[in-house]
This record gives C-alpha cells, sequence and structure tokens, in this order.
C-alpha cells in the first residue's frame, strides 16, 4: 500500500445531496508540534473500531438498511487532543488505498480521467483521489490547486458532481464492490436499533477500521444481510427509495482519544446527513411572453426545476408533465425551449422527447388545431446524466386555447416524476439505448411496466395553483324601454326594470365597423365574431373563427331575462352591434358602440369594463370602470319623438324639424299665392 500523498488542506463543505448525502472529508494544515499519533489496524482489545453515524428525518430512515466498505486507508496521522481528553483535531492524513479494492478503484479512476494515474500516486488511486477531488491539495508533489473545479466549487454539491461523482459511480458498479457490499454486515434502522427524538432518527454502523468508506442504502436487495453482488433484484419495497452511494471519512480513535475534527474548519468525521432534498417542479405563465387568455388565444407556460443528484446512477428518468385542470387547452408543437444551465437542448438530436396526448373528452377534434391536450410530457431522461447537479432547468411552451374551453378560468398544475432508488434503475434493450420514460397513454403517468424504468417517484404542483390562473373577459348587455326608463324614479327602480327579449346582438374586433355604423364608430368593414351558446344569453367566443359548424353563430339573442353575455374574451376593445328589436319597437335606431374590457386589478378572476355611448345616445356612457356583474343598459324606442335631445339623436330631431318648418313654410306660401290668384 501507498501513502505518497499528505492530505493537507479542506477546501469545500460536507455536500447535500437528492435523497442522501454524505461526506465527511478530512484534512488540515500541519502545525508546529502537532504528535503523531497511532492508527489501529485491528479491532481487538479495548478499541472497538469506529462508526458511522447516520441521521434525518424518521420517515427516510425507519426500515433501511445500510452497508459500508473501506476504499480509502489512514496512516502518517497527525492530531492534537482536546483539554478534556477523550476527544481531539486531525491536523494532517497520508490516504491509501484498501488492497481489497486497489484494481477496481486504478481501472475506475482511468476511466474518470481517460488516462493512467498521477505518476506521484502509483498503486494509490484513492489517495490521487482524495487530493484531487475531495478538496485537498497534495504535499508528494507541487499539487496547490484542485484540477476538478466542479467538485470543489464550495457549492452544495460540489463532491458528488464532476470527476468525483463519476470515480465514485465507477467503483459502485464494479463486480469487486458488489461482492464485498454483500459480506458486509447489515445495520438496521429500527426503534431497536436506533436513536429516535420525535420526527428524527440516528443509526450507527459500528466496529470499522479508520478509513474513508463507500456507505449504501440496501433496503430491499436481494440477501440484504449477506448479500452476493449488485446484480440481485429488489426482493421487496423500498420504504422510500435507496440512497445514492456516500463516500464517509472516520474519526481515528488512538489511546482513548476520539481524534474526531478537522482541525479548525469544526467538521465532524463520520457523520452521514440524510436530507430530504426530493426534486421539486414549478409551474408559472411566462411572464417574458404576452398571454392572451381569450377563446382562440395563446397562453405561454414555464416550468421550473434542477438537476437532481443523480450519483451512483447510469440510466435515470426525469420527465415533466404539463396537466390541465380541464378542457380547453392545446400544446402547440414545436414551441418549446428546455433549457439546463446555460445549454438548450434539441428534441432532434435526441436530448429530450416530448409527448402530446388529445383528449378524449374534446368536442372539437373534427377541426384541425382545435383538440384538447389532455398532458404534455417532457422526457429529459436521455440526457439528465450530462449535466451537473442543481444546475437550472427552465421550459418554456404554448398552449392555445381551444373551443372545449368553458368560460371563467384556466388552471392546470405540473408533475414532476423522476429516478429514486440507485438499486433499481431503469434499463433497456440494448446498453447504448438512450434513457426514456414509458408512458402510461391513459394518465401521462410514468409507469414502471416490467421493462425496467425501476423505481420512481413524484412531485406535482396542484393544477389550481395561482401562478398557473388564466381567467377569460367578460361582459353583458341589456335593452330596456326607454320610456320606462326615463319615468324611474331612481337607480334601483332603473334597475327593477326588466329586460326586453326577441333581441339581439353581434360584436366585432375593436377596429371593425359593423354594417350600419355610423361615422368614426369603426375603420374597417369585418364579419361579425362567431359564438357557441353555452346557456340561456350566455355565449363565448369561439377559437376556429373560420371554421364551419352549425353551433358557431354571430347573431346573438339575449336570455330569458333580456340580458347578454360575452364570455371567452381577452382584455380588448370590442364594438357592439345591436342586430333585432322585439315588435313594437323602432328598429330605425339601434344602437352600435365600443367596450373597452379588462381585468380588475383587485381581483384578476373578475372582468370590467368602461364604454362609449352611441349615435343616438342610447347607451349610457361609463369613463369610469365598471363590473362586469352590472350589464351595460341600451335603450328601446318606440317613436322618433323618443330619441335624446342631445348627440346625434338631437341633430336627427333638428333635422326634422327645419324639414318640417320648410315644408310648413312651402305649404303657406302656396296657400298664399293661391289667394292672390282667388
Amino acid at each position: 500500500m501507498s501513502f505518497k500523498t499528505t492530505i493537507h488542506k479542506l477546501a469545500g463543505a460536507a455536500l447535500a445531496a437528492a435523497t442522501l448525502l454524505a461526506v465527511a472529508p478530512m484534512g488540515a494544515a500541519n502545525a508546529e508540534g502537532d504528535g503523531a499519533i497511532s492508527v489501529p489496524t485491528a479491532i481487538a482489545g479495548s478499541y472497538t473500531g469506529e462508526t458511522i453515524t447516520i441521521q434525518g428525518d424518521k420517515s427516510m430512515l425507519e426500515g433501511h438498511q445500510f452497508k459500508a466498505v473501506r476504499i480509502g486507508t489512514y496512516a502518517n496521522v497527525k492530531g492534537t487532543a482536546n483539554g478534556d481528553g477523550t476527544t481531539g483535531v486531525l491536523n494532517a492524513v497520508s490516504v491509501g488505498t484498501d488492497p481489497q479494492i486497489t484494481a477496481e478503484a486504478t481501472t475506475a479512476l482511468r476511466e474518470v480521467k481517460g488516462g493512467d494515474a498521477d505518476v506521484h500516486y502509483q498503486g494509490n488511486p484513492v489517495g490521487e483521489v482524495a487530493a484531487k477531488w475531495l478538496g485537498f491539495s497534495g504535499q508528494a508533489n507541487d499539487d496547490t490547486t484542485n484540477d476538478d473545479t466542479t467538485s470543489n466549487n464550495g457549492g452544495l454539491g460540489h463532491a458528488w458532481d464532476g470527476k468525483l461523482r463519476q470515480f465514485v459511480s465507477n467503483v459502485f458498479y464494479s463486480a469487486k464492490f458488489g461482492t464485498l457490499l454483500g459480506a458486509a454486515a447489515a445495520q438496521p434502522t429500527d426503534s431497536s436499533a436506533a436513536t429516535v427524538a420525535g420526527d428524527k432518527m440516528t443509526v450507527s454502523i459500528s466496529g470499522l477500521l479508520p478509513g474513508i468508506y463507500m456507505v449504501d442504502d440496501v433496503t430491499g436487495e436481494a440477501g440484504a444481510a449477506g448479500m452476493t453482488g449488485k446484480s440481485g433484484s429488489a426482493a421487496a419495497a423500498k420504504a422510500a427509495g435507496n440512497s445514492i452511494p456516500m463516500l464517509v471519512s472516520t474519526a481515528i480513535t488512538s489511546d482513548g482519544v476520539a481524534y474526531n475534527k478537522i482541525g479548525a474548519s469544526n467538521e465532524t468525521l463520520g457523520v452521514v446527513d440524510m436530507k430530504n432534498d426530493a426534486p421539486t417542479v414549478d409551474k408559472a405563465l411566462d411572464t417574458d411572453k404576452i398571454n392572451n387568455a381569450s377563446i382562440g388565444g395563446e397562453m405561454h407556460y414555464k416550468l421550473t426545476g434542477s438537476v437532481p443528484l443523480t450519483t451512483g446512477f447510469r440510466r435515470y428518468i426525469y420527465t415533466m408533465v404539463d396537466r390541465p385542470a380541464q378542457l380547453g387547452l392545446h400544446f402547440v408543437s414545436g414551441s418549446e425551449k428546455v433549457m439546463v444551465g446555460t445549454t438548450q437542448l434539441s428534441a432532434a438530436n435526441g436530448d429530450y422527447k416530448v409527448t402530446a396526448h388529445a383528449a378524449a373528452g374534446g368536442q372539437f377534434k373534427d377541426i384541425p388545431g382545435d383538440d384538447s391536450t389532455d398532458y404534455v410530457v417532457f422526457d429529459l431522461s436521455p440526457s439528465i446524466l450530462k449535466f451537473r447537479y442543481r444546475d437550472s432547468i427552465v421550459i418554456t411552451y404554448t398552449m392555445s386555447i381551444t373551443d372545449d374551453a368553458d368560460g371563467g378560468q384556466l388552471q392546470n398544475g405540473a408533475t414532476l416524476s423522476y429516478s429514486s432508488d440507485v438499486n433499481n434503475q431503469p434499463s433497456a434493450a440494448n446498453s447504448g439505448d438512450p434513457t426514456v420514460a414509458t408512458i402510461d397513454p391513459a394518465s401521462g403517468n410514468v409507469v414502471s411496466d416490467g421493462t425496467g424504468n425501476g423505481s420512481l417517484a413524484s412531485n406535482a404542483t396542484s393544477p389550481e395553483n395561482p401562478a398557473s390562473v388564466a381567467s377569460f373577459r367578460k361582459f353583458s348587455v341589456v335593452t330596456k324601454p326607454k320610456l320606462a326608463w326615463d319615468n324611474a324614479k331612481d337607480e334601483a327602480a332603473r334597475d327593477a326594470i326588466g329586460g326586453l327579449t326577441g333581441v339581439k346582438y353581434q360584436l366585432f374586433a375593436a377596429d371593425a365597423k359593423p354594417s350600419g355604423a355610423k361615422a368614426g364608430e369603426g375603420s374597417a368593414m369585418a364579419d361579425a365574431l362567431k359564438f357557441i351558446k353555452l346557456g340561456d344569453g350566455h355565449y363565448k367566443l369561439v377559437a376556429a373563427q373560420n371554421a364551419s359548424n352549425n353551433a358557431f353563430v354571430s347573431d346573438l339573442e339575449v336570455g330569458s331575462d333580456g340580458k347578454l353575455t360575452f364570455d371567452g374574451l381577452g382584455k380588448g376593445d370590442y364594438s357592439v352591434r345591436e342586430l333585432t328589436r322585439p315588435a313594437g319597437y323602432s328598429d330605425t335606431f339601434m344602437p352600435v358602440f365600443k367596450v373597452h374590457v379588462e381585468a380588475d386589478a383587485a381581483n384578476a378572476a373578475k372582468s370590467i369594463y368602461t364604454n362609449e355611448s352611441d349615435s343616438w345616445n342610447l347607451v349610457a356612457p361609463h369613463a369610469t370602470a365598471v363590473s362586469s356583474d352590472k350589464p351595460i343598459v341600451v335603450l328601446a324606442i318606440t317613436s322618433i319623438s323618443q330619441l335624446p335631445l342631445t348627440g346625434g339623436a338631437g341633430i336627427v330631431l333638428a333635422l326634422l324639424v327645419i324639414v318640417l318648418l320648410a315644408v310648413a313654410t312651402g305649404t303657406l306660401i302656396m296657400v298664399r299665392r293661391r289667394l292672390r290668384q282667388e
């Protein structure tokens, strides 16, 4: 065994992992007067060995079993005892490679480096790893920097990323390591073998010689108490999934003193924190885009997460799934943009796969692009292992709003599915095949169907997540008799006047000029917008305005209460035209007027509006926003004499008076001439 490297500098902190985290690397600067420490080589006499302690939430530890295999040894140790005489601080340690794993560690190191070991570490691959990838620098040569900056960047995942992560995984999957792990004693975590305090639990693996160990959660493995290798299939379900392989440095007990700290860093050796750092997904509207929440409009969504800890995995399932809460959203194919860190992924290159499923209950599947989507799966499994732990994942995409959408709100959430058990991984027909998820077409869930998808966990945001709610705009109109309106003594009495039935309206886009509109009431001729009837006097806008469907109408009739509601609209300006009136009312002077509708600032689910008057002043203008719960009143007249004396109506009356006076004057002149002739 070779000890050519004295580890003397700790550059990073302990790391967090997705399910378990493990690392208490060791080393410190030499100090003048440090005393040599004898390193035990056998469990004998009063020496009972070192201990690795695993601590964390009871829900994550209870029912699990752990094993430890030594891969690194200690020599040339120096330390300082504390004043209590029972504990001490390590100041310098030489790290060697345990002979039982030297060949496998050498091969693993070569695979990661793409070449042979450093000449200063011949026969000591773990020493080289400790010196270069655990945040230390060696004294045996001119090593002054860490050549794996990913593993030594000071971040929470530093020691499980980059080259160190690959090395640990390669050793973990060697046949020899599986044999050693199978021969090790399993330590169960239950109430009889662990310390429980509330929702926390601590379990220990004892009787170990000093060194660097790889620890594995073997829960459910075939023959957990005496395994024969990592190839054994799972014999029982895991309570909460198995851990990644953990790298842990033990303390050293010599002459009754437990040297369990690392210099001034105060790092405790031999302790593993099991943390619940499960991957999550968040969903929101993409505020960088304009979202037009109207039937036929487009919504832009954003899914965010981060690269999970994939140490120990050679195949890994990772999918984000968009889940609409109701019908009415259609995934726009090719609209997605998938970013991991600063890298944009390409579906064409096989970096990810998108699966969109048409909703079986959609009513408009026969209209191209107007069918509703049940779910959209973004499967990043083929490339997720290429990226660094905690790199950001951002997926943006577009959903069009279809004719299946009802008025009101659009709600949807997201589900994340990810591999959770390093001992039960996905597989493929050929080792070179990309990892892809198997999707249940009925539900959109990622499933394990016997083809080797491995153990999966999930995390979801509610479809009712306010960040992903989009509300439609709406407003209403009602036609009332002008005579009753004029005779009402107050607003309450006017509100009590029933609306007239048998009235029809049309709605036009903001700049459209409805047929019959007067000057200034529009700038271009256009067809009326089409709607579909939701109920009595309640219509929603149609997405497929050019589609032929008998249910799509533009002449909208008021309900039995005389009210008509335009729903499914987006924020903006519209022109309203009264098309017909009931018998007994004049159809000569029917209003055309403009309405602006938008969200209520106090409650985005509600709409407010302002509106202009018409040419005949039969529509009262609202310059200040009014709740859409209050309909716009359009007055109907039975004769021209009921027209208001202002605006266009007043001009018409004035012209009529002039005409009548002219006619009367002409008549008088004619009578006078006749009298003279007589």
